[in-house]
């Protein structure tokens, strides 16, 4: 079965990416088709842009890429207007 997993984990912070991992791990284990769809709220991914070198988002990017499929999902605050 397809199971989609809406979660904020390209945040800078390994916790994020592991858990992620762990969620879609758990169900690619049990034989189900995981996919992580990033919700990406624009606002606070340029407030971590501002905040966190680039080579540590870099890092937890890269991270996430290489260990499990993703969409994109952004948001902004004009999409609320």
């Amino acid at each position: 079965m397809k199971i989609g997993i809406l979660t904020y984990h390209f945040v800078s912070n390994f916790g994020a990416n592991l858990q992620t991992l762990s969620t879609f791990g758990y169900f690619q284990n049990v034989g189900h088709d995981p996919i992580i769809i990033n919700w990406v709220p624009e606002d606070l991914e340029k407030y971590y842009e501002k905040v966190v070198p680039i080579e540590q988002n870099v890092a937890f990017h890269q991270f996430a890429k290489d260990r499990y499929s993703s969409c994109l999902l952004y948001t902004s605050d004009a999409a609320d207007e």
